[in-house]
């Protein structure tokens, strides 16, 4: 062992220390180059067929003349003020999926995905506006929960009515089997 171990014992020594600048992994800067997290972009939505620049506002007036000031912003919802001088479309810097639901004013605001990028977008009327975008459950979700539960309780009805022993209950007063040892 002591031949194995001894001239390997260099390895162990790091050559030496990298300077990593934290700035460069900072989340904006992360994006900015576009660092994909996993192997082939599988989570890439099918609306998506080119590649979207980084750009560091959220809300982009695509069609019209309106001014967006965002007002909130978590991974599942955004929200602005919108001043449309005319009917105008707003583009958003996050990847429309069903789950997505747009909210002008309290209605619905009929979010779509946008040609090419497969961003959300969707139409603001003329007028001062309170826009919120959500991420909600689909009715697919719901079904696939649905489903979960059913068959978690039929596992567990399974298991308890299966005689497989987890339903069994020990009796004190049952006669030892062939092989147990006799109380004292």
């Amino acid at each position: 062992m002591t031949l194995l171990i001894v001239p390997n014992l260099s390895h162990m020594a790091p050559r030496g220390l990298r300077d990593v600048d934290p700035a460069f992994w900072t989340p904006r800067s992360i994006a900015a180059r576009g660092l994909e997290v996993t192997t082939a972009g599988e989570y890439v939505p099918r609306w998506v067929t080119a590649a979207v620049a980084y750009r560091p506002r959220v809300a982009a007036v695509v069609e019209g003349d309106a001014d967006v000031e965002q007002t909130g912003r978590t991974p599942v919802s955004w929200s602005a003020e919108v001043t449309a001088r005319r009917p105008s479309a707003i583009q958003l810097a996050i990847a429309y999926f069903p789950g997505w639901q747009v909210r002008i004013d309290g209605l619905d605001g009929n979010a779509k995905p946008a040609a090419g990028t497969g961003q959300m977008r969707f139409d603001v009327p003329q007028g001062e506006h309170r826009v919120e975008a959500q991420w909600t459950r689909t009715g697919l979700v719901w079904l696939g929960d649905g489903v979960t539960l059913a068959a978690l309780a039929a596992l567990a009805l399974a298991a308890r009515w299966s005689g497989n022993g987890w339903g069994r209950t020990l009796r004190q007063d049952a006669p030892p089997s062939r092989g147990d040892p006799e109380p004292e």
